[in-house]
């Protein structure tokens, strides 16, 4: 791999520079792209010959996670998607689960399998977990093993905000794709101290502890998270036997061999040298172990997968160049996951497995953000390497090892007119990727290299105070991943033949917001949206009778859909939240039983209300969320069920820093199962216990 370094120049603190120091076969690029690369750089950096003849507005940055602005995150007012955000309110109140939450936004479904800690994966208006780009701090989790991002994996303790875009991707998060993105914020450590206490504890023998500490001297400022959480998931379900169409055999068992117990740190530390120039560095680490219990509910499994995973990073800003137009961030990361999944005695998957996945991922990024009166320009360039490497323990298969490179340049425009009241923003997003697989035994080694340019528009125009407008339209395309393409983990398989699949992807929509005094109405926000989107070679995962998952490609799919959102706030603190969605994921496969269908595992209705309202000194939250029209297989021969789900929240927050919140889940326990033979608990109580100072 050639090397990266800083290195100094007159006019700008730091720049990355890329040295092209061999063209041997191992390179990360050819030459031809190192030169290319940082010829772009270079000319970006010196474009505004004449900055000190620009007049400087403010740019319009989004706070990060705890109120903090730094380069590099996102300029919501820049920005011409549709999002929403989850604030730290609502996850405090939800310790267990993030999916849980992101569930509840327009536009977005959340599919989990079994209780707490089991896998949980997000889709964005039609769009599968894979088509979702998923971010921690604007670092991409997705990565070339693919399979998509498992959202139980980040604890709700160390997550400040959750922004969900839908559609359009901001720029300052690299890479886009068809559903959208979720960028999950981590807490930062601020100058000011404080530190948080948490317990939970609930049905099923399920418990959590957090503690969080952050607090500054000088110019350093730090912050540490530690949690353990677990549950023994023996919640009640009902045992068909394998006879789904006959009760007589039934029965009502605790869930078997589903216990989980998971450890999670975070460290933050930083450095202010001046008002324009900081240092940040982040080590964050996750350990989950995991038993995996049998389509039949055996008492005697023995299967488990256990996952550990740490990962590196740094920042440096440096703001402020030529005369104040141009801010500059700087990112170096590394990350580390090995999954173990062990089936020896051949109780869950198609056989006995015993196997080891490593997936080892770094790159850097340089993030540059100009501005100078009604212009704005940003450009991202990042290089970014993964390594997959798959070990049979058991020895009957050999080792997999599979490597993507991938080289990104993200390049967008903004242009304001009418007094700023309307954006044009053109951007287009190059991406060169490499990848080394195999195949198979016989054909061994495989390569091959891509390049594509997906081009974006995006119009906001805001006629009056409390009306927005939005529309937006982009190319999108995804490569399939390692595990796609080779999987073999349970009753999950891969298919070698996978394509890549893209699309286009548009958007059309309004929010309105005022402050009213009508009929004890005192504030409305209101969000909708239309979206159309086409996509051929789509990839998706289905499930057969038998709970098998495979990927395959349709040979054309078009998502179309209507979202709503709706904050409506009334005397004495009553608070109303409405969201619904309708879609139409339809396969247009020119395949007879499968074209019209409705793509699986995806709802064609969902809706979510919740009322909350003071009480006695406490606040009281009522919600209830329906969905409907889903299907397990292609050829919607397996409807799932359409559930209601209500529940119940009291909680409760002392001016000395004490905090209770009581929740009832799932009043009416109903039986849920997002993946078929894998059900959600039904009716469950869970205490949290707070302190924070």
């Amino acid at each position: 791999m050639r090397p990266l370094s800083l290195s100094p120049l007159p006019y700008l603190e730091s720049v990355v520079r890329i040295e092209c120091v061999s063209a041997m076969r191992s390179s990360f690029l050819p030459r031809y792209r190192c030169v290319f690369l940082g010829l772009v750089l270079s000319s970006v950096l010196v474009l505004p010959a004449r900055a000190e003849d620009l007049a400087l507005q403010s740019l319009d940055v989004v706070s990060s996670a705890d109120g903090v602005h730094r380069t590099g995150d996102v300029l919501t007012e820049a920005t011409t998607g549709f999002s929403s955000s989850i604030h730290s309110d609502r996850i405090q109140q939800s310790q267990l689960s993030i999916g849980s939450l992101i569930d509840q936004e327009a536009g977005a479904q959340v599919r989990e399998s079994g209780g707490f800690g089991g896998y949980s994966e997000i889709s964005l208006r039609g769009a599968g977990s894979d088509q979702v780009m998923v971010f921690l701090d604007g670092m991409l989790l997705n990565d070339g093993s693919g399979g998509g991002v498992d959202l139980s994996l980040v604890d709700p303790a160390q997550t400040a905000r959750i922004d969900v875009y839908r559609g359009s991707t901001p720029l300052q998060l690299g890479k886009a794709s068809l559903g959208g993105a979720v960028n999950i914020l981590t807490h930062l450590d601020e100058a000011h101290s404080r530190y948080r206490v948490a317990a939970t504890a609930g049905d099923f023998g399920t418990y959590k502890v957090s503690a969080l500490a952050q607090g500054a001297r000088d110019d350093l400022d730090g912050l540490i998270s530690i949690s353990a959480a677990g549950s023994a998931n023996d919640f009640e379900l009902t045992n068909n036997n394998g006879t789904q169409h006959n009760p007589d055999d039934d029965r009502v068992e605790a869930r078997e061999n589903a216990a989980t117990a998971q450890q999670s740190a975070l460290l933050k530390a930083g450095r202010q040298f001046s008002e324009r120039r900081r240092l940040d560095g982040t080590a964050l680490f996750f350990n989950k172990a995991q038993e995996i219990p049998t389509w039949n509910n055996s008492p005697n499994a023995e299967a488990t997968f256990d996952t550990q995973s740490w990962q590196v990073r740094g920042r440096w800003i440096s703001d402020d160049h030529l005369n104040g137009t141009l801010d500059t961030a700087t990112e170096w990361y590394y990350t580390h996951r090995t999954e173990t999944y062990d089936d020896r005695n051949n109780e869950v998957g198609l056989a006995e497995q015993h196997d080891r996945y490593v997936t080892r991922t770094h790159g850097i990024s340089q993030t540059l953000q100009w501005q100078a009166g009604a212009s704005e320009a940003g450009l991202r360039l990042e290089l970014r390497e993964e390594r997959y490497h798959r070990n049979d323990k058991l020895g009957h298969d050999p080792d997999d090892r599979s490597r993507r490179q991938n080289a990104l340049a993200n390049l967008d425009v903004s242009q304001r007119f009418l007094q700023g009241r309307l954006r044009l923003t053109p951007s287009a997003r190059l991406h060169w990727r490499k990848s080394r697989y195999r195949l198979d035994d016989a054909d061994g080694t495989s390569r091959d290299e891509d390049f594509h340019a997906d081009p974006q528009l995006g119009l906001k125009y805001r006629p009056t105070a409390q009306l927005t407008l939005k529309s937006n339209v982009g190319r999108y395309r995804r490569e399939p991943g390692f595990f796609e393409l080779f999987g073999d983990r349970g009753l999950v398989l891969g298919n070698p033949e996978l394509v890549a699949e893209h699309g286009i992807n548009a958007d059309v929509g309004a929010e309105w917001q005022s402050h009213l005094e009508i009929a004890g109405l005192r504030a409305l926000r209101l969000q909708t949206s239309a979206w159309y989107n086409t996509i051929d070679d789509m990839i998706v995962r289905t499930f057969d009778a038998r709970g098998v998952g495979r990927s395959s490609n349709v040979a054309s799919a078009r998502l179309r859909g209507w979202e709503l959102a709706l904050r409506a706030t009334f005397v004495h603190d009553l608070v109303l939240n409405l969201r619904y969605t309708t879609q139409d994921p339809e396969n247009r496969s020119p395949n007879a039983a499968f074209k019209g269908k409705v793509l699986p595992g995806r709802d064609q209705r969902a809706l979510y209300a919740s009322l909350e309202a003071p009480l006695l000194g406490w606040t009281l939250l009522y919600d209830v969320h329906m969905r409907s029209g889903r299907y397990y297989d292609t050829a919607n021969l397996l409807p799932n069920d359409d559930p209601q789900i209500h529940s119940l929240r009291l909680t409760r927050q002392s001016p000395s820093g004490f905090g209770i919140s009581l929740a009832l889940n799932n009043l009416t326990d109903e039986t849920v199962e997002d993946f078929n033979g894998y059900p959600k608990p039904g009716r469950a109580w869970f205490i949290t216990l707070s302190y924070e100072h």
